[in-house]
């Protein structure tokens, strides 16, 4: 399930699947403009190795480390220094991708449901009336690992992705018989 409104796709595909033909398998190649951008050496920085270990952990080479709000990788470690690139590894590179789009969405309902099923599969029953988008969870959602984090996520997702809902109503249901299950 790809959501074409999500900011954080990369423009080059985003915009290939916009003109994509329901059905057809295609392959694309995207310049590292329409990708994940140019290599920036400003994003190449040292950082005093002492930073590290206060956070409790020795950098090594190749490690991915996050440094406020980027994640990088460690370059190297010398002189009391760790050099981190916090470039993201495909900057710089032509990237392809092979795709194929099986279906659009574009009703609110058909969208909120798609949703569901991504996070939950058949577990969770989902509707969207009148700009009230109502689930319905029983033992079965519940009991996945990850219930609360999955419940979240969906309502995060409906709420972000699908301006019709203005309010959404979540109902969890225990029935005394499927205590057995």
């Amino acid at each position: 399930l790809v959501m074409l409104a999500d900011k954080r796709m990369i423009k080059g595909f985003r915009n290939a699947l916009l003109g994509a033909e329901i059905g057809k398998r295609q392959t694309i190649g995207l310049q590292p403009a329409e990708a994940f951008g140019e290599r920036d050496d400003s994003l190449i920085k040292l950082i005093p190795l002492q930073k590290f270990r206060e956070q409790g952990f020795d950098p090594a080479p190749g490690m991915s480390v996050s440094l406020d709000d980027y994640r990088g990788r460690v370059q190297s470690v010398s002189g009391g220094r760790v050099r981190v690139d916090l470039n993201h590894e495909l900057a710089g590179r032509e990237v392809s991708y092979e795709f194929k789009v099986n279906r659009k969405i574009s009703e609110p309902a058909a969208k909120l449901e798609a949703l569901a099923e991504e996070v939950f599969g058949t577990d969770v029953a989902v509707s969207l009336n009148a700009g009230v988008a109502e689930a319905k969870s029983g033992m079965a959602a519940m009991s996945k690992e990850g219930y609360g984090d999955r419940k979240v996520l969906l309502l995060q997702n409906a709420m972000l992705y699908i301006p019709e809902i203005s309010k959404f109503v979540w109902t969890e249901e225990f029935d005394r018989g499927q205590e057995k299950a």
